[in-house]
């Protein structure tokens, strides 16, 4: 995994937006505040480090979950009319790709906790074209070209972030490890 593929490097995530979700936080928790008290910008600064060090996946890899995920492929994940070992490749035109998740931040001092700070992280991939492999009900690789990425951070409706490249190249061929199972 190159650094420049990261979800990192797409959204790295600073003390100024961790706080600002924690002051969202603390107007809906009343004595959250007060738990936090003058250590407010110090919590939130560790806590920035904490989400980026979980950011430190490949771009790539979550992109393939997500094209794992298109209607499109579901046939694919069944054995009668894809049999084990056939390999098919599947070419997408342009299209759009979105993947979320919802990391939370559970917040502690001293053992105990403080309160836990839900936020969303959304990535919106417009792509050119891609090719696929998949065998064996699994995306096992890529060849696609140029995307544009559009990667935003979110606590509840209030957008915390957002960054966006307005044209990323690719790698001209991905491989997926293990594959990446097309749910059935």
């Amino acid at each position: 995994m190159s650094e420049a593929t990261t979800l990192r490097t797409l959204i790295g995530i600073g003390k100024d937006e961790v706080e600002h979700a924690l002051s969202l936080h603390a107007k809906e928790d009343a004595g959250m505040g007060s738990k936090l008290g003058s250590a407010t910008g110090f919590i939130a600064g560790v806590a920035a480090e904490k989400v980026n060090s979980v950011l430190d996946v490949d771009a790539l890899e979550v992109l393939g979950q997500a094209w794992a995920k298109l209607q499109l492929l579901r046939e694919y994940a069944d054995p009668k009319k894809h049999p084990a070992g056939q390999t098919s490749v599947v070419r997408l035109g342009q299209h759009d790709v979105t993947h979320s998740c919802d990391p939370v931040l559970a917040l502690r001092a001293a053992g105990v906790k403080l309160t836990e700070l839900k936020l969303a992280l959304e990535l919106d991939v417009r792509l050119r074209s891609v090719a696929l492999s998949i065998t064996d009900g699994k995306v096992m690789g890529a060849a696609p070209g140029e995307a544009s990425v559009i990667a935003r951070l979110k606590y509840k409706s209030v957008k915390l972030k957002e960054q966006s490249t307005p044209s990323w190249k690719l790698p001209g061929e991905i491989k997926f490890r293990e594959g990446i199972r097309i749910p059935a």
